[in-house]
């Protein structure tokens, strides 16, 4: 647990109070956390909500490794949205399910793409779980990434209560510029381009 700045989301730039949870069912050849691999430890909820009353922030994000393998988390999110102070965000790798997800938690879940070596990974029930306020990220490798990320969100995310979409670069393999004429060109008015800004500040230093 630990309170920095946002980096990612609509939540990007805010003050931010994270916990973060240990294990994860993928493993993305980009990923930036690969410490969460490893076994945490335990901590019950009555602490983790000590902390985060203590910490003074606004806003929670719960992340990991993957958040929704932890078998009590559905409960830690209800007590945190019990408590009526905070914003809360839930990062999930979209392989796990969102039904008991709190509809109050702001779901901002990642469909892989094959950049990521975990494509087909995403779980598509998933999307009928999801609002306006929720979003979908897809972290792009290359030019393939983009067409796929492009005709999933034309044929998936075009409809109804569509969610917010965002577009990140896949650090050292896809340049921004690059990704930021792709989308333009795309068409795609409703789609935002997104930095890591943890990482333009602090680079790879973890707890950032």
């Amino acid at each position: 647990m630990f309170t920095s700045l946002q980096g990612e989301s609509q939540f990007s730039g805010l003050t931010t109070f994270f916990i973060r949870t240990s294990g994860c069912n993928l493993r993305c050849n980009y990923c930036d956390s690969t410490y969460s691999y490893e076994k945490g430890e335990k901590i019950s909820i009555n602490s983790i909500m000590e902390e985060a009353k203590k910490s003074g922030a606004r806003y929670i994000c719960v992340t990991g490794g993957e958040p929704l393998l932890q078998k009590n988390i559905n409960f830690l999110l209800e007590q945190l949205v019990q408590e009526n102070r905070w914003n809360i965000s839930l990062e999930t790798n979209g392989s796990q399910s969102l039904k008991k997800v709190p509809q109050e938690v702001v779901k901002i879940v990642d469909v892989k793409l094959k950049g990521s070596g975990q494509e087909h990974s995403f779980l598509m029930e998933s999307l009928k779980y999801l609002t306006r306020h929720d979003e979908v990220k897809f972290v792009v490798s290359d030019s393939y990434d983009f067409f796929e990320a492009e005709n999933f969100i034309k044929q998936q995310l075009s409809f109804g209560n569509p969610p917010k979409v965002t577009l990140s670069p896949s650090n050292g393999r896809m340049q921004l510029d690059k990704l930021a004429e792709m989308l333009i060109d795309s068409g795609m008015q409703d789609v935002r381009l997104q930095l890591q800004l943890h990482k333009v500040i602090w680079g790879d230093e973890r707890g950032r």
